[in-house]
């Protein structure tokens, strides 16, 4: 069964707890302004958009970039066969229908802030989380140890009666990301809710 990643499930998971914001690029509507005009013909075929195998590439990109020393130009040689299927889509569907474009999407959530990319198909919208905010999170399980790590240092440093717990939860999250940074095994955590799909 392929898995598939909603736009307006991720938008109600971020409204259900309150700290989400929906940025970038707004939802395509015939009459909004910067958009161009209603695409004429039917959507993109949802079979062409194979949302597993893009998120898969999307993640190996990630996993590239982030291993050994980082640098702008490796970042860009990881992901630039992932750039190169997704812009061949949208690419390819503006032949046919005008005014399709791949509609990049963000929140803003702390600690964890995604990214996603979606096209409209006849299926509905179809969407690739591309981030999780920090080059060092390539997975949803990543996501949610850097999260549960961030908001338990916080609450314990809270239960310490420290009068800067924040700082607490981001040296906490910086531990974690430079422990995934160096390809050291982290334990699974639940997800704790927040922006991460």
């Amino acid at each position: 069964m392929k898995s598939s990643f909603s736009i307006w499930t991720a938008m109600a998971a971020v409204i259900a707890i309150g700290g989400g914001i929906w940025l970038a690029v707004p939802p395509f509507t015939p009459d909004h302004p910067g958009h161009d005009a209603a695409p004429e013909g039917a959507p993109v075929p949802a079979a062409s958009f194979d949302t597993e195998k893009l998120q898969q590439l999307a993640q190996a990109s990630c996993k590239c970039a982030r291993a050994g020393e980082i640098s702008e130009a490796k970042t860009r040689a990881c992901w630039a066969e992932y750039k190169q299927v997704i812009n061949g889509l949208d690419i390819k569907y503006k032949q046919a229908i005008h005014g399709l474009d791949i509609k990049k999407w963000a929140t803003a959530c702390a600690p964890i802030s995604i990214e996603i990319d979606c096209i409209a198909t006849d299926e509905g919208e179809k969407c690739v989380l591309v981030s999780y905010g920090y080059d060092a999170i390539c997975t949803g399980a990543e996501a949610s140890l850097v999260e549960h790590t961030f908001n338990a240092a916080i609450q314990e440093a809270e239960a310490r009666g420290e009068t800067d717990a924040w700082k607490a939860g981001n040296d906490a999250l910086q531990d974690v990301l430079e422990k995934l940074r160096r390809g050291e095994p982290i334990a699974p955590v639940a997800s704790t809710g927040g922006c991460q799909a």
